[in-house]
Formats: structure tokens, C-alpha cells, sequence
């Protein structure tokens, strides 16, 4: 149609061009000649020029308007009757622009889809399409004010795009998404000890009652299925989109039931995202285990094929060990000691290893000489603290080193694929003293009091978490008092569990428990140096002064908080750090102190303390780190120590409410 446009005006130029030559040379000649005819000649070629110009304009016209007609011919016209129904069939459109980005055809199924698109502009009328690419390449275009979704293609020599209706497929998609099954299972924590508190069983049974009632009408409000499997223990079954809606109320049954019932609490355990209810339900049993293992009244969401999350977990799980399951679980741990499957053990504590992984070493290999196993410990001088350093010096002779504990490379050589390593007072590779080696074992068990965080072991041949014991050295003494054999405990490895557990209690301040003083009897029992103990966690002069270049400078960033920072020029020992912050937790009306300083020149650490009314994992998890409930940290890699504290006011200020533990948790 601009060509013929164009012709148009190429007409009229030269028409008017003829015209004015001839009008010139009529009225010259009428002017030098001066005959009588010449003024009626110029008036009747005026006229005719006048008459031929309209005639022009009106064939001009015509024939616009037929060309103009012609774009919008139907799709019958142009693909014939049994192509167009094929394209409708086929929900296919097609639209055709010229070279100004004018749209000057659309097939009848696109027209039907998205009317009066001919004779615009393609950027005014469709603007999505601005997002397809030139390549060739299928893009998602949603044509938002008719609630249509299409792929669309474009064909640039052609200037054709080529739009594939998918809205009822993303619809379908959508459907399918918020009709996913999720499977979960709900425990009740504590049930048998609320049982056996109260005595009574007229008024525990009121108590499950009202327990099972908030549970039932919690769970049929959100239109889930919830059916009873053992007296503390039901199955949940749900879609994903009535579970989007628990996950807006962030699982407020667990708290609800915390607060409205006498002593009770509940987890919970879900799986979603995987198509096999069978899998599902495996998923949701081990989330179910890792919230009992991290202490229970919490919720642990597993998506398959991604990391857990962590809803609620504001309450200590309790003591509820008995001599009869000790003994078992001693037994079936030198079980897995005495396999054939295995040749040899080697035990290895965390990063930076302390006096309780250095007891929970001795204390495995102790086990190992009484059966006869062949055991290692690992020990590495510049991974372990000062204390761990200074009782391995002074404790073991040269010789005696030599023949219990291997240094990096001397692992690794140890270490085949028949070999069990046994890691103490850790439960990730991640944290692992020789963590690239942890990863190579065939057979792995591990032994610890800390909450498992997010990255697990696959498949443990003895994964044991006892969160409500106060540390791996008074979960090792147990196994070995308990064991169904009269083991004898030496004096320096007496000593050495002994030292764990006053670490970890900082001298039974907190965490203690019945279990723990009883542990500690029995190894007083065995001669545990209790001096040597107090010289092993005494400060040297040198950790002293660098403690106070942390506790001189404090900050308040919210009530009852404590955050103290090292210089930026200054590194710490991971050690310093947690004395800083064990410190400062100590002082009275402190919920949480948070130490924070360098390591080495790319690493920020953060050391949190609380004596129980904060939840310290919480809120470290919130900065990708973890621990236990009173103890936790976190670690910042090629940030400075400013960044690091921004950070922890901005989680402070967002979870603070989330983490506090009120005085009736537990």
C-alpha cells in the first residue's frame, strides 16, 4: 500500500509539473501573440487539467481503498479454507508485519484471540512482544488484558510471528502444582513423660483430648486430612496449595499447642515436590526424625531434592533417657564397631577440635582397645584449640601419640574403603577436622548433642543425636558404663571426658541434667583428674588480652542483646571468641551476646551465647550457620567486620520475636 502511495504522489508531481509548462506557454503565447481564441484555449486546458487531476485523485482512491482491503482478506483467502481450520485447530496465529512494524495481517485465529490488531502499530498493541528474540527461539508471551498465554516465534525475514495458544496447559500446569500431594507426619513430642508427670490418668487423658482437638481442628481448618497411627502419632496428607496456606501461618499449631495444653509439644515432618507417596512418606519419617533430634516443638519441611527448613524449635527437649535404652543404644553402636564389614575405625572430631571432641575421640577408642578393634583418632596441631593442644602434650607421651592419633596425611593413607569413621561431637562433613577426607568414607557413624542443621549424612550406619544430653563426652561415658560389659576407664581418658563435659556446661553452669552428674561420678569414680581438668580450661595470658579486645568493645543493638566486635586488624581463635561470648551471656539480664572478629585475613566469625532464653541455632541459621539452642555460629568469608555486624542487626531486628523462648517452653 506505500508503494501505491508513493505512485500516487510520483503522479501528481509530474501532472502538476505538465500543467504548469503548459499553462506558462498558453498564457506567453497569449500575452505576445493577442489573438481573439488564445484567452478561451488557456481556460478550457485549465478545465481539462482540473477535470483530469480529480479523475486521478478518485482512481488513486479507488484503488488505495482495494489495496487496503486486501490486508484484510480473510485467513480462508490467503491458506484456503482447510489450512486456516487446521491452524484454528491447532490454536496456531500468525501475524504478519511490514517494514515499519505496522501489523497489516492476522489469521482468524488470532483475530478471534486478540481483535482489531490490523493497521496498528505492533509495539502499541502488543508490547510483550518486545521480549522475543531474533534468534528464532520460542518465547513465553502472556497477552495480560485477554488472559491468553502464548509461545511466540518470529520469523524475521518474513517479518511472521508465529503465537502458540498454551493457556490451557499452563492452566493444567498450575492446577497440578496446588494439587500436589504433600505427606507429613505429627508427633507429640513428650507424651509418655507428660504421662508419667501427671500420674494421674483420668487427667492426662482430658489433657490428650484437648491436645488431639486442637490438632484435629487446626488441621480439617485447612482442609488436610489428618488420621491417628499410634497413641502419639498421626499422618498428614495435604495438597500444596492448602500447605502454601501452613506455610503463611508459619505452623502456628506447633506454638498453639505449646501454650493451650499441659506440657505438651509437637513436631512435625513434611515432604513435597516428588510424585510417589511411598517416597513422600520415607521423606516426611526422616524430617520427622531430624525435628525430634534438633529437640522437638518444630516443624522440618523436606522438599525433594532440597535443603530442609526449619519452622518454630523454641523449647529444649528434655531428658527422657533410661538406663535400659543407654545399654541398648551402647550395644548396638559396638555392634556396628565389631562388623566384619569393617577393618579398622578411625574417629575424628570438628574443625577446630575442643576438649568434648577430643573426649568423644578417646572415649571411641577406648571402646575399640576393649574389643579388640583397630582405632585411630585424628589430630592435627593447627586444627585443634589450646587446650585440645596443651592435654594432648602434657596427657600422651611421644610414643603414645604416635599410636593413638594421625595427622592429615597419615588419615588419608589409613582410611579405605573397609575402614568406619566415627565423628564425634559434629554430625556434617562440612565441619569435619579433615572434612575432604570425612567425604571419601565408605561407612560413616556419628555421635553428637548438637542439632543437625540442614546438610546431612547419607545413609549413617549409626547416626546418633541426643540433643538433651550436655555434651559427646557424657553421651561416650554413658555408652561405656552402660555397656553391657564392664569396661574400666583409664585415668587420663577419665580425665578427658571429665574436661568435655565441664566445657560444655562451662563448669555446669547450664545444660545439666541428672545424666550429667551421674556421668561425672562415674568417671570420678575412675580417678578423673579434676585439678588437671581446671589447668586445662584455665586462660593463658595471651587469650586473656585478646578476650578483652572483644568484650572492651560492646554494643547494644536491641534490649538485652550484647554484640561485641575485635578490630578488623586483629585475628582470633575460634575459642576466643566463644570465651568472649560465654562471658558476656554470663552477665545478668542478658538474653544473647554475640561475639564477632576475624579468623584470618577472608574469614568473619560470629560466636553466639545464650543461657536458654534465646534460641542461638535460630538465629545463627538465619545468617547460614547453626549449632545448639544455648551455643551457635556462623561464618563470613571476604567480608569485613562491619558488613558482618549490618547483618546481624538486620536479622536481629526481623527474627528476634521468632527466636526468644518464653519462661513456660520448657
Amino acid at each position: 500500500m506505500y508503494s501505491l502511495i508513493k505512485k500516487h504522489r510520483l503522479f501528481l508531481f509530474v501532472s502538476l509539473l505538465v500543467e504548469i509548462i503548459a499553462l506558462t506557454i498558453l498564457i506567453l503565447l497569449h500575452i505576445y501573440l493577442s489573438y481573439q481564441g488564445s484567452f478561451f484555449v488557456l481556460a478550457l486546458v485549465s478545465s481539462a487539467f482540473v477535470v483530469y487531476d480529480a479523475i486521478l485523485g478518485l482512481v488513486f482512491s479507488i484503488l488505495i481503498k482495494r489495496h487496503k482491503g486486501k490486508t484484510e482478506m480473510t485467513s480462508a483467502e490467503i491458506l484456503s479454507n482447510d489450512l486456516d481450520e487446521a491452524y484454528t485447530f491447532g490454536e496456531v496465529g500468525l501475524l504478519v508485519c511490514d517494514s515499519n512494524d505496522n501489523i497489516i495481517w492476522v489469521n482468524d485465529f488470532l483475530a478471534s484471540r486478540i481483535p482489531d490488531l490490523v493497521d496498528t502499530k505492533i509495539q502499541e498493541s502488543l508490547p510483550e512482544l518486545s521480549k522475543v528474540s531474533k534468534d528464532g527461539q520460542w518465547e513465553k508471551v502472556e497477552i495480560k488484558d485477554n488472559s491468553h498465554i502464548f509461545k511466540v516465534k518470529l520469523l524475521p525475514e518474513a517479518r511472521l510471528y508465529v503465537f502458540k495458544e498454551t493457556t490451557e496447559y499452563v492452566n493444567m500446569d498450575s492446577y497440578r502444582k496446588k494439587t500436589a500431594p504433600v505427606i507429613g507426619y505429627l508427633a507429640i513430642d513428650n507424651y509418655y513423660d507428660v504421662q508419667q508427670a501427671m500420674g494421674d490418668e483420668t487427667k492426662f487423658a482430658g489433657a490428650v483430648f484437648k491436645a488431639k482437638s486442637i490438632i484435629t481442628d487446626y488441621i480439617e481448618s485447612n482442609d488436610s486430612l489428618l488420621r491417628q497411627i499410634q497413641q502419639d502419632r498421626y499422618i498428614l496428607i495435604t495438597t500444596k496449595e492448602k500447605y502454601d496456606h501452613l506455610v503463611e501461618d508459619k505452623f502456628s499449631i506447633v506454638d498453639k499447642v505449646r501454650k493451650e495444653t499441659e506440657g505438651f509439644t509437637i513436631s512435625l515432618g513434611i515432604a513435597y515436590d516428588f510424585p510417589d507417596y511411598s517416597k513422600l512418606s520415607d521423606m516426611a519419617a526422616s524430617a520427622l526424625d531430624v525435628a525430634l533430634s534438633r529437640g522437638g516443638d518444630q516443624t522440618v519441611v523436606a522438599p525433594f531434592s532440597h535443603s530442609m527448613t526449619f519452622y518454630g524449635g523454641k523449647s529444649e527437649l528434655q531428658p527422657s533417657r533410661n538406663r535400659v535404652e543407654t545399654r541398648s543404644l551402647s550395644n548396638a553402636f559396638v555392634t556396628n564397631l565389631r562388623d566384619s564389614k569393617y577393618d579398622k575405625v578411625l574417629v575424628m572430631g570438628h574443625k577446630n577440635c575442643d576438649l568434648d571432641a577430643l573426649g568423644g575421640e578417646v572415649g571411641v577408642y577406648l571402646l575399640c582397645r576393649k574389643y579388640g578393634v583397630k582405632c585411630k583418632c585424628c589430630f592435627e596441631e593447627q586444627l585443634v584449640d589450646n587446650a585440645t593442644r596443651l592435654a594432648v602434650d602434657t596427657l600422651y607421651r611421644s610414643d603414645e601419640k604416635k599410636e593413638v592419633f594421625l595427622n592429615m596425611k597419615e588419615a588419608l593413607e589409613y582410611l579405605d574403603d573397609k575402614t568406619l569413621l566415627v565423628l564425634v561431637d559434629h554430625n556434617s562433613f562440612d565441619l569435619s577436622m579433615f572434612s575432604d577426607i570425612a567425604q571419601k568414607a565408605s561407612y560413616v557413624a556419628f555421635i553428637d548433642h548438637h542439632r543437625p542443621g540442614k546438610k546431612k549424612i547419607d545413609n549413617p550406619v549409626f547416626p546418633h543425636i541426643d540433643t538433651s544430653a550436655s555434651s559427646t563426652s557424657e553421651i561416650l561415658t554413658s555408652f561405656i558404663t552402660y555397656s553391657q560389659d564392664d569396661i574400666a576407664i583409664d585415668r587420663r581418658t577419665a580425665t578427658l571426658l571429665l574436661a568435655g563435659i565441664s566445657l560444655d556446661t562451662r563448669f555446669f553452669k547450664e545444660k545439666t541434667s541428672a545424666a550429667t552428674f551421674e556421668a561425672c561420678s562415674q568417671l570420678k569414680n575412675y580417678k578423673a583428674d579434676t585439678a588437671k581438668v581446671d589447668d586445662l580450661l584455665k586462660e593463658n595470658l595471651d587469650d586473656y588480652k585478646r578476650k578483652n579486645l572483644i568484650t572492651s568493645n560492646v554494643q547494644v543493638p536491641m534490649t538485652d542483646v550484647l554484640l561485641a566486635t575485635g578490630p578488623e586488624d586483629t585475628y582470633f581463635m575460634d575459642a576466643t571468641l566463644s570465651i568472649a561470648a560465654n562471658e558476656l551471656s554470663s552477665l545478668r539480664g542478658i538474653l544473647c551476646a554475640m561475639a564477632v572478629g576475624k579468623t584470618d585475613s577472608h574469614t568473619v566469625k560470629i560466636s553466639c551465647r545464650s543461657s536458654g532464653e534465646v534460641n542461638c541455632q535460630k538465629l545463627m541459621e538465619t545468617l547460614g550457620g547453626g549449632g545448639h539452642l544455648t551455643m551457635a555460629a556462623a561464618t563470613f568469608h571476604d567480608v569485613s567486620i562491619e558488613e558482618v555486624v549490618n547483618q546481624i542487626k538486620d536479622k536481629l531486628n526481623e527474627y528476634l520475636d521468632d527466636v526468644i523462648i518464653s519462661p513456660n517452653n520448657g
